[in-house]
């Protein structure tokens, strides 16, 4: 027989350290095997912060249990026996009800979540490992703000109809507060810290799945596509589809406005509740979820919950379409923040009058430059872009960004480079033997470039350039040195690489040469301003399947004194907002 362990872990602060002790003592007075795990509290996390890190805790310890079914347990609730229906449990999975009910109240209409994950036993199944694989993934991809509770439902919805399942009788549980009516003696004793309540407006929530509003309307789209179908005539159908077409571009118009506005000001409570009022994650169009993950950036970098300065936020102007946001353009406010651990406010560059100072850092959007604009390692795309003279000018991409401004009678120093090349100074690229593909090429194509038909050969895969959160951000870069060589028509992507020493090559595709804006200078703009030989992008096929990489792959490095210059001067101009 399979045997049992039970887990769980908790922070070192008071009261969990005492739940902790009282707990052990309990288990060791049963004889039953265990494992707390003491975890440190992170500087800036809350709650709902560290209540996540539970899924990752609970998939990592039942990995490392290959012969054990794992039972997780709150750290704050209580055992006084382990029933053996309970032990020798043979479903995939096994818990109590959400709300510990009973067999007539079961299902979403009562609940909006599936079980009580406070006390969940896992078995060693293929099923139950997919299920916790899915939350881990979906817990390490979601830039919201959530506790355990919703991974766990999540994955459940999208795993339960290859799962078998157990429930525990509601009469087994005490809980405080509630009237026992059962005759059968409970073995588990829920505790509660109070945080739920405190928590429960500012995380994302479920919302019951099968008999919302918008379930109900969806259904009734169906039935309406299948009807028209069959019924209208062409030319009906045709008006029919534009209208709702315009339809839906109107309501992610107003999704769009309403979550870059939450997440822009910092309110989150308003943005889960439009979340909510979509029929939560589930129901969310590809297009929302795009909208919703770059509103949660813009939220990390207003709330910033690690810093603790009390200045006011650093006002900085950035490209951030197109959703879910590009990884060059967003680099701008990954970067301010890492030097100087402020909030950052989003300062709109197209707006035509903004009336306090403001900087302008990574990106080819010199033109935007208003009279009170501070730029620090902005650029232009083609060598006729107007620039405003009067903006102050500490540092640009390159000397051809320079020529420009002078053309145009304003002043600039000859102080150049591209802000992305002090990423290794801030950021250490986490590099796993585990996921190292030393013999395969990567591909990153601009965003532009996204609907390219391109055949790859066997030895290249593909990630997008779409990253604006932080974590996103550092994965990118993480995956960018597990290969070999990166081939990339993303300037940024290039920029990166040469700053890390990752061999690689900047490439536009047959056809396309001109679906990157500008007239190609910011590439010698760039190379220029770091000291590297100027060159253009090199044009390669669609068809790569026998393409030479090894031709065009180069391992030129940003030289470290380069790279401490940069960061030097970024220091000293943000110095006051440090």
């Amino acid at each position: 027989m399979v045997n049992s362990i039970i887990f769980s872990f908790y922070t070192k602060d008071k009261y969990y350290t005492q739940k902790a002790k009282e707990l052990a003592e309990s288990l060791d007075q049963l004889g039953l095997d265990y494992y707390l795990k003491p975890v440190e509290i992170p500087e800036g996390k809350e709650w709902p912060d560290i209540c996540r890190e539970k899924i990752g805790y609970i998939k990592e310890f039942y990995n490392a249990n290959p012969t054990k079914k794992v039972f997780w347990i709150d750290v704050d609730c209580q055992l006084s026996y382990l029933p053996d229906f309970v032990k020798d449990f043979s479903a995939d999975i096994i818990g109590f009800q959400r709300g510990f009910q009973v067999p007539l109240k079961i299902g979403y209409h009562y609940k909006k979540r599936f079980f009580e994950p406070c006390f969940v036993g896992f078995n060693r199944t293929e099923a139950t490992e997919q299920f916790l694989q899915n939350a881990y993934n979906m817990e390490q991809s979601f830039d919201g703000r959530a506790t355990d509770d919703y991974f766990f439902e999540e994955a459940w919805r999208a795993n339960s109809q290859f799962m078998s399942f157990q429930m525990i009788p509601s009469g087994f549980a005490s809980i405080q507060g509630r009237e026992r009516k059962e005759n059968m003696e409970p073995f588990f004793f829920f505790g509660s810290s109070g945080n739920v309540s405190k928590y429960v407006g500012t995380v994302v929530q479920h919302t019951t799945p099968w008999i919302t509003d918008k379930c109900f309307e969806l259904d009734i789209k169906k039935s309406l596509k299948g009807l028209v179908k069959k019924v209208l005539p062409n030319k009906v159908k045709h008006k029919l589809k534009t209208l709702l077409l315009k339809k839906g571009k109107l309501e992610d118009h107003i999704f769009k406005k309403k979550a870059f506005e939450y997440g822009k000001s910092g309110n989150n409570r308003s943005l889960v509740k439009l979340i909510e009022s979509h029929g939560g994650y589930e129901y969310l169009t590809s297009k929302q979820l795009d909208i919703i993950k770059l509103a949660n950036s813009f939220l990390y970098y207003k709330m910033n919950k690690n810093s603790k300065s009390t200045l006011p936020a650093i006002k900085l102007a950035w490209w951030h379409l197109p959703e879910p946001g590009n990884y060059g353009d967003w680099l701008s406010p990954y970067i301010i923040h890492k030097i100087t651990n402020r909030k950052i406010e989003f300062v709109n560059p197209q707006s035509k009058h903004i009336s306090e100072s403001h900087y302008f850092s990574i990106g080819s959007i010199g033109k935007f430059t208003k009279d009170n604009s501070i730029v620090l390692g902005t650029g232009i795309s083609a060598k006729d872009a107007e620039l405003n003279t009067n903006a102050k000018y500490l540092m640009v991409r390159g000397p051809y960004t320079r020529q420009r401004i002078l053309e145009l009678g304003g002043e600039c120093p000859e102080i150049y480079g591209d802000p992305a090349v002090i990423l290794p100074k801030i950021y250490t690229a986490k590099i796993s033997d585990e996921n190292k593909n030393s013999e395969k090429l990567l591909l990153v194509r601009h965003f532009t470039n996204q609907d390219i038909k391109l055949n790859l050969p066997n030895n290249m895969d593909e990630i997008s350039i779409f990253a604006s959160h932080p974590k996103h951000i550092e994965k990118f870069i993480d995956t960018l040195h597990q290969y070999k060589g990166v081939v990339t028509s993303a300037m940024h992507c290039y920029i990166t690489c040469q700053a890390y020493g990752i061999p690689c090559a900047l490439v536009t595709f047959k056809g396309s040469t001109k679906s990157v804006h500008g007239d190609g200078m910011k590439y010698r703009d760039y190379l220029s301003g770091v000291g590297l030989e100027e060159h253009n992008p090199i044009e390669i096929p669609l068809n790569l399947d026998s393409y030479d990489f090894d031709e065009i792959i180069s391992d030129k490095k940003i030289k470290t004194e380069v790279i401490d210059k940069v960061y030097k001067i970024m220091v000293e101009a943000l110095k006051e907002d440090l």
